[in-house]
């Protein structure tokens, strides 16, 4: 599967730009739709913060390739905005920044929360019940909420609601991912996430 690679690494120009459709969730008037990036460059421009020598293809780079089901798209794309935000915000106290940030977040969250009502239900779905693995029926979804509870636990990282707010997304996405299965690791995206979220799993207890 192709990933996204930073404009100096991917400059063909038969290549099209894909525009993402105005978001479907509802934002505050100070967030101005026209300044809308496309899922390809908030990629890029986040995977900056996560390239080391042991991650040279950070998970977030594939997330323009997935097909997003259209009703799913505008939650993944507020949530990108939110971490992108977020991190640009890091360290200058841009308070307008940080705000604007939030609010892409809570509304990708409350988009998020719905679906995952929808799809898994209150409980009703236990771990270890038969995976959907994400090339099935059913799995496909799985794997969005996936990316979005990801992105959000990274918003969380640098914008915490609370002493380790974080730690609710990362509960969150290790049930998706156990849901999705040991045999969508073999999936680059899913493995790059795995490693990720077991760090961030392991760091936990060391940190309290």
């Amino acid at each position: 599967m192709a990933s996204c690679s930073a404009p100096e690494e991917n400059a063909k120009a038969d290549q099209p730009s894909r525009r993402p459709p105005p978001l479907a969730i509802r934002l505050p008037p100070e967030i101005d739709i026209r300044e809308q990036q496309s899922l390809c460059q908030l990629a890029i421009e986040i995977s900056h913060h996560h390239r080391t020598p042991w991650t040279p293809n950070p998970w977030v780079l594939w997330v323009p390739q997935l097909d997003l089901p259209p009703h799913l798209e505008p939650t993944v794309l507020a949530s990108m905005h939110a971490t992108a935000l977020a991190f640009r915000a890091l360290g200058t106290g841009n308070e307008l920044m940080e705000k604007k940030a939030r609010t892409f977040y809570v509304a990708g969250l409350r988009s998020h929360r719905t679906e995952l009502l929808r799809i898994v239900g209150h409980g009703s779905r236990r771990p270890s019940s038969e995976p959907v693995p994400h090339n099935r029926p059913g799995g496909r979804a799985l794997l969005i909420l996936l990316v979005i509870a990801m992105l959000q636990l990274q918003f969380e990282m640098m914008q915490p609601s609370a002493s380790n707010s974080w730690w609710g997304h990362a509960h969150g996405a290790a049930q998706l991912l156990e849901m999705l299965g040991p045999e969508s690791c073999q999936q680059p995206l899913i493995y790059e996430m795995f490693l990720v979220l077991r760090y961030a799993l392991v760091s936990l207890p060391l940190r309290c």
